[in-house]
C-alpha cells in the first residue's frame, strides 16, 4: 500500500499528478510517497473490512452471531452436500447410467419399465439422459 509522505494517508501512485506550481505529472513522483505493508485485513467469514484513507486504513467490524451462524449453517449444507453427492458418485447403478449414450438411456427405460406409458417412459428417459450428462460433468 501506498501513503503519502505528508499527510499520511492513502496514495495511488499511478494516478495522474499536478503540483502546486501546475507541473503536470503521468503519475505521482517517488519522492511524495512511500510503500508501507498492507494492513492485516478480517477474517471475511466473521467479520466487515472497510478501507479507508487514514491510518489504521482498515476498520473491522464483526459480523452478527446470527451472520455467523447462518454462514456455518450453508457450510455445514454443502458439506453434507458433498458427501451425498460423493456417494452417489460411488453407487454402481449411477456410473451404468452416466455410461450409457441417449439411445443406450432409452433403450433401458423401455426394457425396464414396460408398463409406463410411451409419454411416461420418454419422460422417464429425458430424466435419464439428463442424470447422464449431468453425472458425466461431475
Amino acid at each position: 500500500m501506498f501513503i503519502w509522505k505528508a499527510t499520511q494517508l492513502r496514495c495511488n501512485p499511478y494516478a495522474r499528478y499536478t503540483d502546486e506550481q501546475g507541473t503536470q505529472y503521468v503519475r505521482v513522483p517517488q519522492e511524495l510517497y512511500e510503500e508501507i505493508p498492507d494492513p492485516v485485513r478480517g477474517n471475511d467469514e466473521i467479520e466487515y473490512t472497510q478501507e479507508i484513507n487514514e491510518a489504521p486504513y482498515v476498520v473491522i467490524t464483526p459480523k452478527s452471531q446470527e451472520q455467523i451462524d447462518e454462514i456455518n449453517a450453508r457450510k455445514a449444507k454443502r458439506g453434507a452436500d458433498r458427501l451425498a453427492l460423493e456417494e452417489v458418485k460411488a453407487d454402481a447403478k449411477f456410473q451404468n447410467l452416466i455410461s450409457k449414450t441417449p439411445a443406450q438411456a432409452k433403450n433401458w427405460v423401455e426394457n425396464n419399465f414396460p408398463s409406463l406409458t410411451l409419454p411416461e417412459q420418454k419422460d422417464l428417459a429425458t430424466l435419464v439422459i439428463a442424470i447422464g450428462i449431468l453425472g458425466r460433468n461431475l
